[in-house]
């Protein structure tokens, strides 16, 4: 993906990412996931339970199908 090229690329990784990044992520889970070197797909995969469970849970304040 563009962001984990682009932290592969930066010359001062250590202030790639701010604390603002965190609060648009829902957390830190994905900065440390990127740090750590996993691949997207890996991060993919670890998203995958919560996204289901966001989609059951958004699905009663749906207007439209």
């Amino acid at each position: 993906s563009f962001l984990m090229n682009a932290y592969e690329q930066a010359e001062d990784k250590s202030t790639f990412f701010n604390a603002f990044f965190d609060k648009l992520a829902g957390g830190n889970s994905l900065r440390l996931s990127i740090i750590e070197g996993k691949s997207e797909e890996d991060i993919r995969q670890e998203w995958a339970d919560n996204i289901i469970l966001f989609k059951e849970k958004r699905g009663k304040y749906l207007i439209y199908k």
